[in-house]
């Protein structure tokens, strides 16, 4: 599951050299934003540039590297479709096949 992030920017290095860089409070078209701190809600997400709706992700999306960008406000707003929940493994509902599997 996705939430907002209570840093400005980090760095996690993966496998094969490959490194995720988490941005936020986002990306800079809107100039300087503020601190996540002072504005804990996600108006917008993006994946490498792409907008990102769902509030949740896996191993696998991350595993290439790339960047993940959070724009966020004061203020909550709906920034994710509606009903993509994340999954949920139990009783019930059959785990993965493989690491890569929602």
């Amino acid at each position: 599951a996705l939430g907002s992030p209570l840093f400005g920017r980090a760095e996690v290095r993966l496998a094969h050299g490959k490194r995720l860089t988490i941005l936020a409070p986002g990306t800079a078209r809107h100039g300087k934003a503020p601190s996540p701190a002072a504005a804990p809600y996600i108006t917008h997400a993006e994946l490498d540039g792409h907008p990102y709706q769902r509030p949740w992700t896996t191993y696998c999306e991350l595993a290439s590297g790339g960047t993940l960008g959070f724009e966020l406000s004061a203020h909550a707003t709906r920034w994710a479709q509606h009903g993509q929940l994340p999954p949920s493994y139990g009783p019930g509902a059959a785990a993965p096949k493989s690491a890569c599997a929602p």
